[in-house]
């Protein structure tokens, strides 16, 4: 019986020396986070998060408490843990038990922790989020400013990281990076004058790119520590993390004037061989890859034809005809074609290819490169 429609190899070794490469960057001063939201962006916290750990990483930034919980379990209780979607009523007991910072990105969440404080008589560190421009999450500046002039107690003993999020690092001219670092200037001026020990946080993964300007104490890696360009317009300065081979099925001939898969979106243009493997869209190969990107035997491509099932796609293997009979395996992430390259073809990005990996795939996670 076959186990898996494919292999998915993740290279933890290579994730540590992304982070030690990010964290090489940075001035003395600053610290590198990590960012393992999502299951690790899908490649699996279980095993990404020790392995961070045991490189140096000390802070780590989570989307929810369940999350939270979960990656507590996993790492040092001296490990710190940001909890970005911040807290609900009534959960605030358990950040305490776990020792998880709520991020705190509204005044109705910040006046709602403040409460629980005083209530609860317990101290839980806390960061608050200002929005700069990303106008996503986060308090807005006029009303960081009231409040900070007047909860000088809650900004002094609670808060301990000021952050905020910039939306457009990639683009290393554009202008909003400025401009939000100019924002971020005028929350740090001010916050520094209520509590001078303060941390501040601006740059995600693209942002470390950007210059020290934008590293202030602690930066927020996440993609690019799994092999994520975060300078789409030069070379990838990261090294590669996965890579995913699908199992091939079944090698059939299909003839001249034949037509393959749901809707006969593919017609043959002449005799050829076609490989059926596991894996499809159940699996995160995305239907809009359909007859738009190809795999790897050998270093050869081969194009991907027909429609992405649910658990099945079809390569053309006529690059390859004499060796049709080895083929096992196809290459669909790895040497030859990396995460990004396939998001291209899907008209995504490679978060969305690696968060959306299946969990059918056989999971191999390798400490060191083979």
């Amino acid at each position: 019986m076959l186990s898996a429609p494919g292999k998915l190899i993740i290279d933890l070794a290579a994730i540590q020396g992304n982070w030690r490469r990010l964290s090489e960057k940075l001035p003395s001063a600053t610290q590198c986070g990590a960012v393992v939201k999502a299951n690790a962006y899908g490649l699996g916290v279980a095993h990404v998060a020790p392995a961070l750990a045991a490189a140096g990483c000390k802070t780590f930034f989570v989307s929810s408490l369940t999350e939270g919980i979960e990656l507590r379990k996993l790492i040092s209780r001296d490990a710190i843990i940001y909890v970005l979607h911040g807290f609900e009523l009534g959960n605030e007991s358990e950040f305490y038990a776990y020792q998880l910072r709520p991020v705190l990105f509204s005044m109705a969440l910040i006046e709602q922790w403040m409460k629980w404080i005083e209530q609860a008589e317990k101290f839980v560190p806390a960061a608050i989020k200002v929005n700069t421009g990303m106008n996503r999450f986060g308090v807005e500046l006029d009303e960081f400013m009231q409040f900070a002039a007047i909860a000088t107690q809650f900004m002094q003993n609670s808060t301990v990281l000021i952050l905020s999020h910039l939306a457009c690092a990639e683009e290393r001219q554009n202008p909003l990076n400025a401009e939000q670092l100019s924002q971020f200037e005028q929350v740090k001026a001010l916050a520094l004058k209520v509590n001078s020990k303060l941390s501040f946080s601006l740059a995600n993964s693209s942002g470390i790119f950007l210059g020290q300007n934008w590293h202030y104490d602690l930066v927020r890696p996440g993609a690019a520590l799994y092999g994520v360009n975060p300078t789409p317009e030069s070379t990838n300065p990261m090294s590669a993390v996965v890579s995913l081979n699908l199992k091939v099925l079944q090698v059939r001939q299909l003839k001249k004037g034949e037509c393959i898969g749901y809707g006969h979106c593919y017609q043959a243009p002449k005799d050829m061989p076609v490989a059926i493997a596991g894996g499809g869209y159940a699996d995160g190969i995305a239907r809009v890859l359909s007859n738009q990107t190809q795999g790897f035997f050998n270093a050869k491509p081969v194009p991907l034809i027909g429609r992405v099932s649910m658990d099945a796609v079809a390569f053309d293997l006529s690059a390859v005809a004499q060796q049709q009979e080895q083929v096992n395996f196809i290459e669909l992430i790895g040497e030859h074609q990396c995460v990004d390259s396939l998001a291209k073809n899907a008209g995504t990005i490679g978060y969305e290819i690696l968060t959306q990996l299946g969990q059918r795939y056989e999971r191999e996670y390798r400490v060191s490169k083979s």
